[in-house]
C-alpha cells in the first residue's frame, strides 16, 4: 500500500536477478552543505562509472554523513530501472523492498494519502499535479494555452499537434521532406519515439 511510514522496516537484500550490474554500492553518504543560510544539506550523487569521469567541482565542499541514526539511507522503487538503482548504490544507498521507511522514492505518483504521510526527511520524484507537465499531450495543452496569453515569452517550444483531435491541422502544415518527432501522450524512457518525414507514417492512435 501506500500509507506512510512504517518506523521497524528493515532494508531486505536484492535478489540476484534485480541486482543491476556495473556500479557498486558506496559505503559512504556524502553531503553538499546548501549556499543558503537554514537550508538542510543535499546528497552528493556521483557521475555514472561508464563515462570514467569523476565529479569534481564543489567535492572539496562535501562532508561526510556520519551521523549513525541517519543510515543506512533507503530508497525505494516500484519498478527497476538500472539508472536510478545504480546512481542510489553509488551514493550509499540500500534499496528497500518492503515497508515504507524511505528516503527517496522513485515510481508512480503517490495518492493523496501517502503525500500527506511523507515525514520531513522522505522526498518522491513527482509531486502533485505533476502530469500538468510530466505528461507530453497535457504540457501541450498548458504550453499553448499561455502562448495565446503571453506569445513573445512562451515562443521557445515547437508546435505540437495532438492526435487524433488535431490531424486536420496537422495534414495542412505538413511539409513533405521535413523530419516530425511522433511520441505517445504518456511514455516514458524513450518508448514509442519515432520519426516519420512522410504524411502516410502518421499513426491513427493517440499521439503528440
Amino acid at each position: 500500500g501506500d500509507d506512510l511510514p512504517d518506523a521497524d522496516d528493515e532494508p531486505e537484500p536484492i535478489p540476484a536477478g534485480l541486482q543491476p550490474k556495473g556500479d557498486q554500492r558506496s559505503d559512504t553518504v556524502l553531503l553538499l552543505p546548501s549556499l543558503f543560510k537554514g537550508l538542510p544539506a543535499t546528497i552528493w550523487f556521483e557521475y555514472p562509472t561508464f563515462l570514467r569521469l569523476t565529479r569534481d567541482e564543489a567535492r572539496d565542499c562535501t562532508v561526510d554523513l556520519s551521523d549513525k541514526r541517519l543510515l543506512p539511507l533507503l530508497f525505494k522503487s516500484d519498478r527497476t530501472i538500472n539508472c536510478i538503482l545504480n546512481v542510489c548504490k553509488r551514493s550509499g544507498f540500500t534499496r528497500l523492498l518492503k515497508g515504507q521507511s524511505f528516503n527517496l522514492y522513485w515510481g508512480h505518483h503517490l495518492n493523496e494519502r501517502a503525500m500527506r504521510n511523507l515525514g520531513p526527511s522522505q522526498v518522491v520524484n513527482h509531486f502533485p499535479g505533476s502530469y500538468g507537465i510530466g505528461r507530453k499531450d497535457h504540457l501541450w495543452k498548458n504550453v499553448s494555452r499561455m502562448q495565446r496569453q503571453h506569445p513573445a515569452a512562451y515562443d521557445f517550444c515547437a508546435k505540437s499537434y495532438l492526435l487524433p483531435r488535431d490531424r486536420e491541422a496537422f495534414e495542412r502544415d505538413f511539409e513533405e521532406g521535413e523530419v516530425y518527432i511522433v511520441k505517445p501522450p504518456a511514455g516514458a524512457e524513450g518508448r514509442g519515439i519515432r520519426l516519420i518525414n512522410k504524411i502516410d507514417q502518421l499513426p491513427r492512435g493517440s499521439v503528440q
